[in-house]
């Protein structure tokens, strides 16, 4: 059921195909993890992110702090974690860090081991033992990599800025500027609308004089975009 529409300031919005785009990860595989599995059994059926937004037009959307923990779940699943781990990873981690999104937490970055340790312990997952063991320096290094780009802020960390070009360039998606989309970070234009004049006209240099912003904004903004079309 829909209700009313709320205040998106600062929160981003995303459809699950633009969360796709943005993530890499199948639109499928978010809306499970978003909504749950109906046909499983009562105990699996839970979503492991619990959004931030409701439905909207009778579909589902993510905001910012979801896009993010979509990430870091598929970082995860990449690492051959199972689906009943991760989310009882994140019920503990909720009610352990008092947040409804803990893998947007920078707190659960260098806090969160424990919980993975004692959600080991209590699944037998194979797949988060070989992560997490040595002393976590795998699990450290590899985590890295996940957090390089993403700025936060507040007590708890709160991922508030992804820069998702390496050396964090200047395409930032930022849920307080343009509901969270891609922007230029100078000048505040979509990547998207940089891009499609570009492709109109061909041109680096003008569509930067028409926008207003340095041809290498352009440029930037083509290679990202691009890069999500391939």
């Amino acid at each position: 059921m829909d209700i009313a529409t709320p205040n998106l300031v600062g929160v981003g919005l995303y459809t699950v195909p633009e969360a796709a785009r943005l993530t890499r990860v199948a639109p499928a595989k978010i809306r499970g993890w978003i909504s749950g599995y109906g046909g499983r059994a009562k105990d699996d059926r839970a979503p492991i992110i619990h959004r931030q937004i409701p439905m909207i037009g009778g579909k589902p959307a993510l905001g910012f702090l979801d896009l993010i923990e979509v990430r870091f779940v598929s970082w995860l699943v990449g690492k051959g974690v199972s689906w009943r781990t991760i989310r009882l990873a994140a019920d503990r981690a909720r009610a352990e860090l008092h947040h409804e999104h803990p893998f947007a937490l920078a707190r659960f970055h260098t806090d969160g081991k424990a919980i993975f340790l004692e959600t080991q312990e209590a699944t037998g997952d194979r797949s988060l033992l070989d992560l997490v063991k040595n002393n976590f320096a795998m699990y450290e290094v590899l985590e890295q990599s996940f957090r390089d780009g993403i700025e936060f802020v507040g007590a708890n960390g709160e991922a508030s800025s992804w820069h998702p070009l390496e050396g964090k360039g200047d395409v930032v998606l930022d849920p307080g500027r343009s509901f969270g989309r891609p922007i230029d970070d100078g000048s505040g234009v979509p990547t998207a609308t940089l891009n499609d004049a570009y492709q109109a006209e061909g041109s680096y240099e003008r569509v930067a004089s028409w926008f207003e912003v340095p041809p290498e904004a352009v440029r930037r903004a083509v290679a990202y975009e691009m890069k999500l079309a391939a």
